[in-house]
């Protein structure tokens, strides 16, 4: 053969690759005079065009279904019944083989086509055509499932709710830019290669009896990722049990007879795939009882790893709780009881409500994944009823969807992001919001040990009770996510605990205060190896207790030994403002209220710095006091009591960053610092030492702010001309928006903070171990004169006349002027002899004087 035949022939396959029919005209083609040969091709040409026009007639696909290692499903949609539905398929763009398949009305003139291909080859890429009798789709491609024995590794995408919008395009973008964009990106180009298959747990169509909706809300904007990478929904509320839905899909048929396509279960490698129907009419046992057959199997079967379920609805839902439906609970029960017994992780994906939520179950190796929203309007904070949740650790009000990667093998994992296109407020290009891998063969972390409180502790205040364990350790090197606390009564018996406390190493919620779009880090980078229990406990009761640590492939470590400590009387729950001056004096003061702090009235001073330039705050993870120094040092120090702050004592220097900011305050999500006019949010103390890892909240238009504190509810600000506002939010303080004016006082820079509670005072015990008893009405358990506790009180008299004991020493002479509340008008409960008593005294002397001379 010439090589001029040999490269014709190439020509003539070329063509060939256009149009099915061209076999039909290639023999002449090859035997006829060129002249002829090139007229011919040009009349077949013209009607080529005439016939790939005709492809216009697809309304929707083509797209793929039920993929196994040896077959799949092709359907699409033409606008007329032309002919039978066929696919051409071959594992080269020849193609070489076809198989015909059957078609049901759709609407209108329209008809919905379903081809099964069998006896095809595992992990094998194959090229597929759609035609019927009169016209060809193009040329597409698809990969086949490896079979199961090969333990491949795969990725998958879950996203749900891609029911009509305000943004209209949203769910195009979130395939075509989103999912398709950032696979490419970081994977291959490829979909058939680089994703399994993609599930979709609900609302596909804003009303799935409206046929028109079933195209341009789902198949038109799906149709660059379907046509490669096979879809497995399930039914949401929007479908409304239509069929349509059954029309348009072809799901395995494994589920209860009778209810085929409502739930059944694929599985892909070393991983099983649960759909559910979680709408009323099937919330049925039946279908619970089909699905506790199914995770029986799969937990027989060695070569399922993981179980993934998708249904519509969810269990708890943080951002719209009247979705919240309780058949999805006991299907979250089945699953985490699965994974417990079974030593395999599952996951539930849901939607229904509109933004992405994750967590994880306590006691179960089990994830909780809301993978909307696809395109519908996201449930904003505060638009619906919110509850906050211990099982989520992060919620979002953003468009977006989940990549799932699944390692196979030895050591199986699976590696859970969620991508997200942001929301009307905020913009996002394929940010990374949620990063979380879980591996199956996981060492716990080691066992920890309850350090505080102990035998030896001494009485402990209900009012303030503090946990305290030992530090996380984990052999893996595993990061911490979790610590569990529990409280009981009775030694041993924790199936009723009286503190059953989860601390968590983040949590994403709405800002107090909130906007609505936004969602923040509520815990602030603080050490979760120790809980906050003030409040919860009993007065002079004996209580045990006992902690675990838990690292993020979820393995919790044994419970530590059982530690057992003894409450003593509860003091006064009393919170205090605190102020110190700016410039020359550096005097400090305390102040009862908001309105004294803000008016500068009923104060105490608490001290003076040598220095007149600072800004303060209360550190309730640390337990201590935080001085930032202004001025261009940056110097953050720490100081165990107030007094100590004010007199610039026993300080400990953890950092200098290099802003030059004036003011600093812990609160919701972190730690915040005014740097000019800008406010800059930090989630740890270190962060603020080391002037790292802050974001910018906003800048004010306010500049003469000079300082802020949170106290539980408000942002307090003092502004440079001693005026006092409260903001509900710290976007608010950033951008001086929402305030309510408190007062004003000297109009001089000064230094605020709020301090939650007193100190353990009044209990008659040296809590501050200097050797004296304490002082109760000080902040810090000392006396606002010096270093030790008033020694002029505690005569349990009534000195000052006012009806009410006061505490004064003790001693024999004149009242003590401070036998009266150092904060109003109320005394200290503590009380003891003193000079009022002294004939009693007296008395007493020569009774027990008569008593030893008797012996």
């Amino acid at each position: 053969m010439t090589w001029r035949r040999r490269r014709w022939e190439k020509e003539l396959d070329n063509l060939q690759l256009i149009h099915p029919y061209f076999p039909m005209i290639r023999p002449l083609l090859l035997f006829c005079p060129r002249s002829i040969a090139a007229a011919l091709v040009g009349t077949f040409l013209i009607w080529i065009a005439g016939s790939v026009a005709s492809t216009a007639q697809i309304v929707v696909g083509p797209y793929l279904q039920d993929a196994e290692p040896v077959s799949i499903v092709v359907m699409w949609e033409t606008a007329s019944a032309d002919g039978s539905p066929y696919v051409d398929y071959g594992i080269t763009t020849a193609l070489g083989s076809s198989v015909a398949g059957v078609s049901i009305p759709g609407g209108a003139a329209s008809k919905i086509h379903r081809v099964s291909i069998a006896d095809l080859v595992p992990d094998t890429s194959y090229h597929y055509q759609v035609r019927t009798d009169t016209w060809a789709g193009p040329l597409l491609h698809f990969r086949t499932p490896p079979d199961p024995i090969h333990e491949a590794s795969f990725r998958f995408v879950a996203y749900s709710d891609t029911q009509g919008g305000t943004v209209s395009t949203k769910h195009g973008e979130v395939v075509n830019d989103g999912i398709i964009g950032f696979v490419s990106e970081n994977f291959g180009a490829d979909m058939s290669d680089e994703l399994a298959f993609v599930l979709v747990p609900g609302d596909l169509v804003e009303n799935g009896t409206v046929q028109a909706q079933w195209k341009a809300q789902f198949f038109d904007e799906s149709q660059n990722l379907s046509q490669f990478t096979p879809y497995y929904p399930v039914s949401g509320n929007h479908e409304r049990n239509s069929p349509h839905y059954f029309d348009y899909f072809h799901l395995p048929i494994n589920g209860t007879p009778g209810y085929e396509e409502h739930w059944y279960y694929k599985d892909y490698s070393n991983s099983r795939i649960i759909g559910l129907d979680s709408n009323s009419a099937y919330r049925l046992q039946v279908q619970l009882d089909w699905l506790d057959g199914v995770l029986s199997d799969a937990c027989a079967n060695a070569q399922i790893d993981f179980v993934f379920a998708q249904l519509h609805h969810p269990f708890k839902s943080e951002m719209w709780t009247p979705g919240e439906t309780d058949y999805t609970g006991q299907v979250v029960s089945r699953l985490e009881q699965f994974s417990t017994q079974c030593g395999k992780p599952s996951v539930h994906f849901f939607g229904h409500t509109h933004g992405y939520s994750r967590g994880q179950s306590r006691d179960h190796r089990h994830l909780w994944i809301n993978v909307a929203s696809g395109e519908g309007n996201l449930d904003l904070w505060g638009v619906y009823p919110n509850a906050e949740y211990p099982e989520f650790q992060r919620s979002f009000p953003e468009w977006g969807f989940s990549l799932v990667e699944v390692e196979a093998g030895e050591s199986p994992s699976l590696r859970v992001r969620r991508i997200s296109r942001g929301n009307v407020i905020i913009p996002r290009d394929n940010e990374v919001i949620d990063d979380l891998t879980l591996r199956v063969n996981n060492t716990p972390p080691e066992q920890p040990l309850a350090s505080y409180p102990n035998t030896n502790a001494g009485p402990v205040d209900p009012n303030r009770a503090v946990l305290i364990g030992s530090n996380y350790s984990d052999l893996d090197g595993d990061e911490h996510l979790e610590t569990q606390f529990q409280v009981t009564g009775t030694a041993g018996d924790y199936s009723d605990p009286v503190v059953d406390h989860w601390n968590r190493f983040e949590n994403w919620y709405a800002p107090p205060g909130f906007n609505s779009w936004e969602s923040v880090e509520t815990v602030g980078g603080r050490s979760i190896t120790w809980a906050d229990i003030g409040g919860l406990l009993a007065a002079n009761t004996t209580y045990h207790w006992r902690l675990r640590h838990r690292d993020k492939s979820f393995g919790w470590s044994t419970w530590s030994a059982e530690q057992i400590f003894a409450t003593g009387a509860a003091t006064e729950d009393r919170a205090l403002y605190v102020r110190m001056e700016g410039v020359g004096s550096g005097q400090g003061y305390t102040h009862p209220t908001l309105a004294d702090l803000a008016g500068h009235t009923n104060s105490t001073p608490i001290g003076t710095r040598a220095d007149s330039v600072a800004s303060i705050s209360w550190d309730p993870q640390g337990q201590q006091w935080v001085y930032y120094e202004g001025g261009g040092s940056g110097a953050v120090s720490t100081y165990p009591l107030l007094r100590d702050l004010a007199n610039d004592t026993n300080s400990t220097q953890i950092g200098s960053g290099s802003a030059t900011g004036h003011a600093v305050s812990s609160g919701p999500g972190g730690w915040y610092l005014v740097e000019g006019t800008n406010v800059r949010h930090y989630l740890s103390l270190a962060d603020i030492a080391t002037n790292a890892g802050f974001s910018l909240v906003g800048s004010s238009a306010n500049p003469s702010l000079m300082d802020l504190t949170w106290n539980g509810s408000d942002w307090i600000v003092n502004l440079s001309d001693g005026r006092y506002f409260a903001y509900p939010s710290i976007s608010d303080v950033a951008n001086d928006l929402n305030s309510t004016y408190l007062g004003a006082g000297v109009p001089s820079p000064a230094a605020i903070a709020f301090f939650p509670s007193a100190a353990e005072c009044n209990d008659g015990a040296d809590n501050d171990a200097d050797g004296s008893i304490d002082f109760g009405d000080d902040l810090s358990c000392k006396d606002s004169a010096g270093s030790t506790e008033s020694s002029a009180c505690s005569d349990g008299v009534d000195n000052d006349g006012d009806g009410k004991i006061d505490w004064d020493g003790g001693g024999v002479g004149a009242p003590d002027p401070q036998c009266h509340s150092a904060w109003g008008q109320t005394e200290s409960p503590g009380c003891g002899l003193g000079a009022e008593l002294a004939p009693l005294l007296v008395a007493l002397f020569w009774i027990r004087r008569s008593l030893f001379r008797i012996r």
